[in-house]
């Protein structure tokens, strides 16, 4: 599996993950909101040069309110935060680690982006308790004071798992 920029050459038209609104995203306006600067999407591929989409996820920039989260020596306004937008993985291919891939790649995105602009946490909104509890939750995101489905994994905790990650 590859995971890359979106672009033209991908083929979203048959992606179907079981949420028509997932579906909808990818098949009609992913491409819109890169092209208007809004958000960016990474889609995973079977193997480099292979158009059909097996899974995709979008980061966009962010404001997480200071009160949703516990962390302390914060500033007393609007916290700069990366929105994980969205993550699916067709039906086809779900159950095969397709997910954990994807959110790999978003966290060691993340830690780039980093590099370049400040922003203290990835923001999740899980789609259910269930995608909480199986995708997030184990990979040490924890939940807003505020919203229980929308979760958030601080920077720190990003950079470590990246770096554990590298040396296996």
């Amino acid at each position: 599996m590859v995971i890359e920029a979106l672009s033209r050459r991908h083929d979203c038209s048959y992606f179907s993950c079981g949420d028509p609104e997932m579906d909808a995203y990818l098949r009609v306006y992913a491409r819109q909101n890169q092209e208007r600067d809004l958000r960016r999407t990474w889609v995973a591929v079977a193997e480099a040069g292979d158009p059909l989409v097996i899974g995709y996820y979008t980061l966009c920039a962010h404001c997480i309110r200071r009160e949703s989260i516990p962390i302390q020596r914060l500033p007393r306004y609007p916290i700069p935060a990366i929105l994980l937008a969205r993550l699916a993985v067709a039906d086809t291919h779900q159950g095969q680690g397709v997910a954990r891939r994807l959110l790999g790649d978003a966290f060691r995105r993340r830690v780039a982006i980093a590099d370049q602009v400040g922003a203290t946490v990835l923001v999740v909104d899980a789609l259910n308790e269930d995608v909480a509890q199986r995708l997030y939750l184990p990979r040490r995101f924890e939940r807003t004071l505020d919203n229980p489905l929308r979760l958030y994994v601080p920077m720190a905790t990003i950079r470590s798992a990246v770096r554990t990650a590298e040396r296996v």
